[in-house]
């Protein structure tokens, strides 16, 4: 890590101020002793700063000016090398009292697209899936049920809702900020989304840095976007499931009614099952207990992308983190 740092300046003076400048507090040795342990699943931070095959020059630099402040934002320790991220639909909304109220906040998006962008540039596969709370929601389906509505309506705006969001994150990744991310669904046409076909999953991981998952899974079910997010989690063999979302963690009782609730920074799959908590798809929980995925359910405000890259590391201390 330390020639790496150094290889950003000139001189030994200009490495040692621009590694102040990221918040690395001259602590290279220590972090890079322990920061080569990372089981086969897992990348090690040495394995992360090596170039990729026809990888140009000024990506490469990116990639370690990305790695550096990663490491500034985060204990030492391991790396997922793959990840999926679960943003909630809702993420992408204005506040609640904000004027006008948008259901998409394109500087919101931006926002989310930037801390993708560094995840890309630290050489992090990610898999993304976007809720479509902001537009449509499972309480408004239970209401058109009263009025004798279609049982399969409101999936299929559910999913339709999941894609325009995705359209509105892919967009901002590929045309603004370079990212080589591809948008795959179940339910639109080839020239909105492309369809997912797991045995070509090395092909797009050549292919692409960042695969974001739309409109898909099983509406005559009424699944949730967290199960189906699950799903694909365990489809690209990722390492660690990230559920952003508007809350700080999983408590043992509901906040909102319990002034006294705690939150726990770290629980098992099985109590998280039994306590029934509501911030997350119970079948989603018991899909990634049964492949042993890891997951951590953090907020994430659009103005605090660095929570990402702290929320990769093994050893992150943020939210709450559900295993085993």
């Amino acid at each position: 890590m330390g020639g790496a740092v150094r290889s950003m300046g000139a001189s030994r003076q200009q490495s040692s101020n621009h590694t102040r400048g990221l918040g690395l507090h001259q602590n290279t040795a220590v972090a890079q002793n322990s920061l080569f342990v990372g089981a086969r699943s897992w990348l090690t931070i040495s394995e992360v700063r090596r170039p990729q095959s026809a990888e140009p020059a000024q990506a490469f630099a990116s990639r370690q000016v990305a790695i550096a402040i990663m490491l500034s934002a985060t204990p030492p320790g391991r790396v997922a090398q793959t990840v999926f991220l679960k943003l909630s639909g809702e993420l992408f909304a204005t506040a609640p009292g904000t004027q006008p109220r948008l259901s998409i906040d394109h500087q919101i998006v931006h926002a989310y697209a930037g801390a993708i962008h560094k995840l890309a540039q630290a050489g992090i596969r990610t898999g993304v899936a976007v809720g479509g709370g902001n537009i449509y929601r499972g309480r408004q389906h239970n209401k058109m049920l009263e009025l004798r509505t279609s049982v399969y309506a409101g999936d299929h705006m559910g999913l339709l809702a999941t894609v325009i969001n995705g359209v509105a994150l892919k967009d901002v990744l590929v045309q603004h900020f370079r990212v080589r991310a591809q948008l795959f669904s179940e339910v639109v046409k080839e020239e909105i989304a492309e369809r997912f076909l797991i045995r070509r999953l090395d092909e797009y991981w050549r292919q692409y840095e960042v695969l974001i998952f739309t409109g898909s899974g099983a509406p005559a079910v009424g699944r949730s976007s967290d199960s189906v997010a699950a799903d694909t989690a365990v489809q690209l063999g990722a390492q660690l499931l990230l559920k952003a979302t508007k809350v700080d963690g999983v408590y043992d009782s509901d906040p909102a009614v319990n002034p006294h609730a705690r939150k726990r920074p770290r629980m098992t799959y099985n109590e998280v099952l039994s306590l029934g908590a509501g911030v997350m798809d119970l079948e989603a929980v018991t899909r990634c207990r049964d492949h042993r995925i890891p997951i951590r359910v953090f907020q994430f405000p659009p103005d605090r992308i660095n929570k990402l890259l702290t929320a990769v590391a093994a050893d992150c201390t943020d939210g709450t983190l559900i295993s085993d």
